[in-house]
This record gives structure tokens, sequence and C-alpha cells, in this order.
């Protein structure tokens, strides 16, 4: 969407209404082994918001990139877990945020 090439394991598709493109996100999930593991490995992933798609809607959604491919397919589609986002922002933005805007911190 934004016209660079996605990065396996490191771009997520976002909501452009509510997410921008371009932030560093830091990602706590689980992530399945290979496309039988319903359950996963617990990780973290340094990503960036660099795409969207039509499933993907609201401020909580995103999608992980998991490659192109047969098995980078299966793996995505095995992906249901739950993940903790963590937004990568500079320090002064973030105490400008805070002071004007404290209820994003929550």
């Amino acid at each position: 969407s934004i016209q660079v090439p996605l990065t396996r394991m490191g771009s997520i598709a976002i909501d452009p209404k509510h997410r921008p493109y371009g932030v560093p996100v830091w990602l706590e999930t689980r992530l399945p082994k290979d496309r039988t593991d319903h359950q996963g490995y617990a990780t973290s992933l340094l990503t960036v918001t660099q795409d969207t798609g039509n499933a993907i809607r609201g401020p909580d959604r995103g999608d992980l990139f998991f490659g192109a491919g047969k098995d980078a397919g299966a793996l995505a589609g095995m992906m249901k877990h739950p993940a903790r986002w963590t937004v990568l922002i500079p320090r002064t933005l973030a105490e400008r945020l805070s002071e004007t805007q404290p209820e994003i911190f929550s």
C-alpha cells in the first residue's frame, strides 16, 4: 500500500483509518511452528505498518506478513493468536501526546 516491498515477518497490514503507515511496532504474540501448530510459541518481533487488507478493520486489527508461497500462506492461515502492540514513537512526541491526549496511553 505504501509502494515498498514487504518484509517477511517484519511487515504488518493495518487499517489506515486507525493507524498510520510507516510506524514501527513491537509485537508480542504466539506464532505457529508449522501448518498444524494451533498453539504456537511465544515470540516478539519488530515490525513496520506497511500494508492494508480488506479484512483488517478497526484500530486493534493487524495482519503479519509471513512471506510469499504455499508454506508462508499455510502459516499465515494458522495465525489466529492475539498480539500486544507497542507503537514506537520519538520520546518528544510521546511527551507532547501524553500532555494533550493522555487517553491514548491508557
